[in-house]
């Protein structure tokens, strides 16, 4: 157990080292239960601490894949209402309970991370 806990405190130093990261992946990897019997003794907390930036990153780039595949939802039934009920923009927009500027938010959405990506 002490082993996993030095080795928790020594990755802050390293952190920013991919090759570090990748070693203590496979280390963590392969001492499953070393480090679930850190994780029960609230060593999690420190471990939380040092991941803090990483895991609020991940947390951000999930919301924001989140509200781009909301966007995306929210013009395929605009389109859908449009092509099946043949009105026209604001009516669809109207018929599903939204407006016209939350259907062209969405549109410039992907349009942005559609330049982002090209």
């Amino acid at each position: 157990m002490a082993e996993a806990e030095i080795l928790i405190k020594e990755y802050e130093n390293h952190k920013n080292n991919k090759l570090y990261e990748s070693v203590m992946d496979l280390i963590v990897r392969a001492n499953k239960s070393k480090f679930q019997e850190v994780k029960s003794m609230c060593v999690c907390d420190a471990l939380k601490e040092l991941m803090k930036d990483e895991l609020d990153a991940k947390r951000e780039e999930g919301l924001e894949e989140g509200k781009k595949e909301q966007a995306a939802m929210l013009i395929k039934i605009v389109e859908s209402a449009m092509r099946n009920f043949h009105v026209d923009l604001e009516t669809a927009c109207r018929g599903i309970g939204t407006t016209l500027e939350e259907y062209n938010g969405a549109k410039q959405m992907l349009a942005e991370t559609h330049n982002e990506i090209a």
